[in-house]
This record gives structure tokens, C-alpha cells and sequence, in this order.
């Protein structure tokens, strides 16, 4: 098992640099062994205003015409901040440490973008839409994992029903399946599906479908903490997936509300009770922290760091 996070941190520099940089100081500070840039420069959705066919709005991005992959996926924000993230590790001297990509999935992209405004489509649940997101995210989604790092597709979309399950895992298994890279690359790739999945009709079915090697869930917040009531092993049993534990909540403001260490330690016992040690990959909170304050998750990752050694497989 690795500790990671899901991706943002809150804002911690007015310097995209420096912020990068802070970000990856915090987590190196608290045990993380597979690290984000922190999400620093945008939230998940304004991350993708380069697609062609994505436009910026009051309401946020939308959907202004036909969507096509950019012309040098090289020059997307997230491949130019993951990159930014491998060059301060070398300056950190923390090259043994892992790196991963977080790139929001075309369920909950084109959703959001559309109902936001869409022109070119019948609507926001165009299928075309769909297929188009997954070509242009495709070769984002590509690039980490050809050079080594760990892909984590990000979903929130489907526990909040913008989609039927069906219909998302069927997007989601398009997407993988239009990655240009090995076989052995793909076993870095992870969808990271947040919130209460017990609430969805047929999605706990649907996702023994899912074409993935990890699936991140949450376990700790108030609802969140219900899917460890889901048939776990079956979910994974198809392709030999693997389970990344969100053990601590997002939710708190305070430093006072954030979960206590033998509550962490409890969950991720309770999960290795339920799946068996080998079947989990990776300890992470629960979900992103963009808006969580700083000393909030800080603490956060302080507990989940002293609450997980005993499972963790210390570098």
C-alpha cells in the first residue's frame, strides 16, 4: 500500500511556481508517496479551456462547438504543470518519489460544460459529445502514463448521477481502451469515483464492467462511509482491480473535526477485513482539498500519515 492524495491542495503561492513547489513540500513532508502538482493553477473543470469546442463563461466552461483534441497536447495546462511537478522533485532531490496526473473524466466534464451552455450538440447528454471528449482527452491522458507516472481519471460525476451507470462505465471503458500505451503502462491507470455509490441504482453491477486495474473510492465522510457496504470483492474481481481507501473526510473546517488517528486506522483495518491487504493499492483522503483550508489539510494529511504506517510500504 502507498499513501497519495487525490490531486488538489489548497492554493498556496500567488506563483503557479511556487505554488507547485509548496504543494509538493507539503505532501513530502506528510509520507505521500505518489504526488500531485496540487491542482494549483485551476480547479477540475477550468483545467480544459484549451479543448477546441470549450469556451470560458460567468457560469464556467462551456461547450461552444465541435470538440477536438488540441493540436500539442504538450501545451495543456496539465502536462505542463505535471512536468513542472517532476522538474521540482529534481530540485527537491526527491526523484525516487511517484507522480500523478489527474484528469477529469468525460462524464463529468461534458456534463458540467453543458449544462453550462451547449452549441454543436443536441444536448448534454449527446452521446457525440461524449466520444469527442474521449478523443481529445485521450492524449492527455496518454502522456503521464507513457513516461511513468500514474493516471488517475476523476469521476464525481457518476456518483452524482449525471449519467446512468451504464452509460458512464461504458465512457470510461472508451477512454481506456483509447490510450496509446501498453498494457503495462495501464496497470497506473485509476478511476477516482467520490461520494456515496450505494445511493445509484445498478452502478455497484455496472461497475464490475469498469476496464481498470485500481478504483479509488471514499469511505470516510457521512455518507461516503456507506460503501463499505458494497460487494467490494465483486467489484473488483473483473480485471484483477485493486482498491485505492479514502480513510480520512474532506469535510471538515477545523483542525478540531478532522478524523482522529484510530478512527483512520479503524477504516482502513475494517477494509482489509473486507478485501484482504492485497487487494488495496493505495490510502488517500477521501477526496480533492482545493477548498479546504490550509491548516485543515495539513492536519488531514498529518493523521492519515501516523494512522497508516502500519499498512504502508515505507521507501
Amino acid at each position: 500500500m502507498k499513501r497519495t492524495v487525490i490531486g488538489s491542495l489548497p492554493r498556496l503561492s500567488e506563483d503557479l511556481d511556487q505554488a507547485i513547489e509548496a504543494a509538493l513540500k507539503l505532501q513530502l513532508k506528510h509520507g505521500i508517496h505518489i504526488l500531485s502538482d496540487g491542482e494549483q493553477r485551476y480547479n477540475m473543470i477550468q483545467y480544459f479551456n484549451q479543448i477546441p469546442g470549450l469556451g470560458s463563461t460567468p457560469r464556467g466552461l462551456r461547450v461552444t462547438g465541435k470538440i477536438k483534441p488540441m493540436k500539442n497536447p504538450y501545451d495543456s495546462y496539465k502536462i505542463r504543470d505535471y512536468l513542472k511537478a517532476r522538474e521540482l522533485l529534481r530540485k527537491l532531490r526527491a526523484t525516487d518519489k511517484e507522480v500523478k496526473v489527474a484528469v477529469t473524466g468525460p462524464v463529468t466534464l461534458g456534463v458540467s460544460c453543458a449544462v453550462a451552455g451547449v452549441s454543436g450538440y443536441r444536448g448534454p447528454l449527446d452521446e457525440g459529445l461524449y466520444e469527442d471528449l474521449i478523443e481529445a482527452l485521450a492524449p492527455l491522458a496518454s502522456i503521464p502514463l507513457a513516461e511513468g507516472a500514474w493516471l488517475q481519471v476523476d469521476e464525481p460525476g457518476v456518483s452524482a448521477g449525471f449519467q446512468n451507470p451504464g452509460k458512464s462505465v461504458q465512457y470510461l471503458n472508451e477512454l481506456a481502451r483509447r490510450l496509446e500505451v501498453s498494457n503495462a503502462d495501464k496497470a497506473r491507470l485509476t478511476v477516482h469515483i467520490c461520494g456515496d455509490l450505494t445511493k445509484i441504482p445498478g452502478l455497484k453491477d455496472e461497475l464490475t464492467r469498469l476496464e481498470v486495474k485500481n478504483l479509488s473510492l471514499a469511505f470516510s465522510g457521512p455518507q461516503e462511509e456507506k460503501n463499505i457496504n458494497l460487494p467490494l470483492k465483486r467489484v473488483l474481481e473483473p480485471h484483477g482491480k485493486k482498491l485505492g481507501v479514502g480513510c480520512v473526510s474532506v469535510t471538515p473546517r477545523s483542525v478540531e473535526e478532522v478524523d482522529a488517528v484510530e478512527t483512520v486506522k479503524s477504516r482502513v483495518e475494517a477494509l482489509i477485513r473486507k478485501v484482504g491487504a492485497e487487494k488495496i493499492v493505495f490510502l488517500h483522503p477521501d477526496c480533492g482539498m482545493r477548498n479546504t483550508p490550509i491548516q485543515v489539510a495539513e492536519e488531514i494529511l498529518s493523521r492519515m500519515e501516523k494512522a497508516t504506517k502500519p499498512f504502508v510500504q515505507e521507501e
